[in-house]
């Protein structure tokens, strides 16, 4: 039988069949996606961005990427699309695609859900048919670099985060808190509610702030003040198999 059968998805150029990654590639391009071999996907645009601050940061100081031609982050929807709804979406969507494909692990992909009420709810949901701790995560103040086995993972993130479990973790929790303050006394109503618990906090911030914060942390901060957001890269990394310190 021939194997130079095409197919087409709705929405996406005609495919051969067999072109392998063709499909994958198809619809990350559509959906805005970098892909790479290896990739986290986070919930929206703004953790996306803060990743990629990150790295370009590391880069600056060491010459190696955290985010390059092996790894890449990329958030499930643009702007306002985004959220723990979007990733389910995608996520489905994607995993459904690669096993189109003649080797389904051709791009990996692990997913990043905020430490939030919709988040572990999320988490809880998408369990039953992922992997949690191998293809599903929590965020959380610290995420082990010391096992890739799911089981043995989850219970190193439990035990190392015993502390703040009661705390929502997202990615502006990672942010240096004192840059993160100067930012507050500028903008105080972009702040609903702060918590801490043993040196850890946690800033509750209005959703229309968090792309002014992100662009105030473009221009003014340094290596040191996204350095939780380095380290959660480089487990990322690891997880995949990865150099965690870059390329």
């Amino acid at each position: 039988m021939s194997r130079d059968r095409r197919v087409q998805m709705p929405g996406m150029a005609e495919q051969p069949a067999f072109a392998p990654g063709s499909m994958p590639r198809e619809y990350a391009k559509r959906m805005g996606w970098n892909l790479a071999p290896c990739n986290l996907m986070v919930e929206g645009t703004t953790d996306e961005r803060y990743c990629k601050l990150a790295s370009r940061l590391h880069e600056a100081e060491t010459g190696l990427k955290l985010i390059g031609d092996d790894f890449h982050v990329f958030a499930a929807g643009r702007g306002g699309d985004g959220g723990t709804d979007k990733i389910k979406e995608e996520l489905r969507t994607f995993k459904s695609i690669l096993q189109s494909e003649p080797d389904p692990f051709v791009f990996k992909v692990a997913c990043l859900f905020d430490c939030d009420q919709a988040g572990k709810k999320a988490f809880s949901e998408m369990r039953k048919k992922f992997r949690p701790w191998g293809e599903l995560f929590l965020l959380q103040r610290i995420m082990p670099r010391t096992t890739r086995d799911p089981g043995q993972y989850e219970k190193s993130w439990n035990k190392q985060n015993a502390k703040w479990l009661k705390l929502d973790c997202e990615i502006e929790d990672l942010l240096d808190c004192e840059l993160l303050e100067y930012f507050l006394f500028d903008s105080p109503s972009a702040l609903r509610r702060k918590q801490e618990a043993e040196g850890k906090h946690h800033f509750d911030l209005d959703g229309q702030s968090k792309g002014q914060l992100a662009r105030f942390f473009e221009s003014h901060s340094a290596l040191e003040q996204v350095g939780e957001i380095v380290e959660l890269l480089k487990v990322f990394r690891w997880l995949l198999k990865l150099d965690p310190e870059g390329v």
